[in-house]
């Protein structure tokens, strides 16, 4: 079933009931005035119905006190409305989200992404890019600032209470996508949703595969994860070109997967662990790494990078998600090796377009939209209309 296309004019039929609801009471007050001025006008002052419109709506003044009294009272009435509604105007621009709550609220046959992450940030670009609803839940007012000022569907929450999803309207979504970082949150958010909406497509970002075949089987759920994606790409790289000796720069779970596969197939592999510019680390159920292939120092020094064996390597790879610590270290890598081959993971097609120009000559994987293609072609959101030959 294809979900209902949110157009511009649904925006604003959405947008100019929240304006009715917000001045409710001006608009009650004014409607009274009008009519018991009406009731004057025909009951007290024996003016008929015509005549009795015409001082009501200022076509004429009737020659009475009461009318002389109705026209100057009117304007402060209805200046007070106006003012009303400019207030409101005001306090939506200001506190959107308000807006943002109450569009997630109203929102039906959509996709609800828990936690704004970079895979979090594909879907919705997917879905505004296929004109599908979507809602976002996160409790970081940061990282949505950009959809509250657009006054997107947004509920600043966490997902572990349960008064976010139903604030984003879960029970009547078609597409549920857990993008959040950690084992834990996944495990508890899919728990929460199944809860609400038993029927609801969910997928499940999950970097254990183990726990993720958990997940799976006890919520009916599609498990993703872009370290494993990311990875399976870097294999690939390593299977064509068949490198001997590689050299990870950061300690997190996309490295730790790198390590594992790239040392099964016999290859070198140290990891730089890049504590000063790294900010995640491996999550629980990530592949062990031995402690003699971890490397401490940092990749924007050359020493750091030699000790790593970097300047003459085969193949580097940048687990990083920084694009400002990606140049830095790319260009150093570069002074220091010409011939590896550089793989650099990115989340933006600005950062893809200068990594892969000189003087860093890289070769750039996009995990998260990798994940997001890899959902489409399994069919996750096909209950929303996105087919799975969809163009992505």
């Amino acid at each position: 079933m294809t979900a209902p296309v949110e157009s511009s004019t649904q925006r604003r039929r959405i947008r100019a009931q929240l304006l009715l609801k917000q001045n409710r009471a001006a608009l009650i007050v004014v409607v009274l005035w009008f009519l018991a001025n009406y009731l004057i006008f025909t009951l007290a002052l024996h003016r008929d119905a015509s005549r009795a419109l015409s001082a009501l709506f200022y076509f004429e003044q009737d020659p009475s006190k009461w009318g002389h009294f109705y026209m100057i009272m009117s304007d402060f009435v209805v200046f007070g409305m106006v003012v009303s509604v400019v207030a409101t105007g005001i306090s939506r621009h200001y506190r959107p989200e308000q807006t943002c709550s109450i569009l997630a609220e109203s929102a039906r046959d959509h996709v609800v992404v828990i936690g704004y992450t970079n895979l979090g940030k594909r879907v919705v670009e997917l879905c505004h890019h296929s004109k599908v609803p979507v809602v976002v839940i996160d409790p970081d007012r940061e990282k949505v600032a950009t959809l509250v000022q657009n006054e997107q569907p947004v509920v600043i929450e966490s997902s572990s209470e349960s008064s976010a999803l139903k604030a984003a309207s879960v029970h009547r979504a078609k597409v549920v996508v857990i993008a959040e970082d950690g084992v834990e949150a996944g495990a508890i958010a899919a728990r929460r949703v199944r809860a609400i909406a038993p029927d609801v497509t969910l997928v499940v970002r999950c970097a254990d595969d183990d726990v993720g075949q958990v997940l799976a089987r006890a919520y009916a759920a599609k498990v993703v994860s872009t370290s494993r994606l990311a990875a399976r790409h870097v294999e690939q790289s390593a299977t064509k070109h068949g490198p001997k000796r590689c050299v990870l720069i950061g300690n997190n779970s996309l490295s730790a997967r790198i390590y594992t596969v790239l040392r099964a197939r016999g290859i070198d592999v140290k990891i730089l662990t890049d504590d000063e510019h790294s900010k995640s680390k491996p999550e629980p159920g990530s592949p062990i790494v031995a402690p003699e292939d971890l490397v401490k120092g940092s990749s924007t020094d050359y020493e750091g990078l030699r000790a790593a064996g970097a300047h003459d390597a085969e193949m580097v790879v940048l687990t990083s998600d920084n694009l400002g610590h990606a140049l830095v270290t790319c260009e150093r890598v570069r002074d220091l090796n010409t011939q590896a081959r550089v793989i650099v993971r990115v989340f933006h097609e600005d950062a893809a377009a200068i990594l892969t120009q000189a003087p860093f000559r890289a070769e750039v994987v996009s995990s998260s939209r990798h994940a997001v293609r890899s959902l489409v072609r399994d069919g996750a959101f096909e209950a929303v209309g996105i087919e799975r030959n969809a163009n992505v």
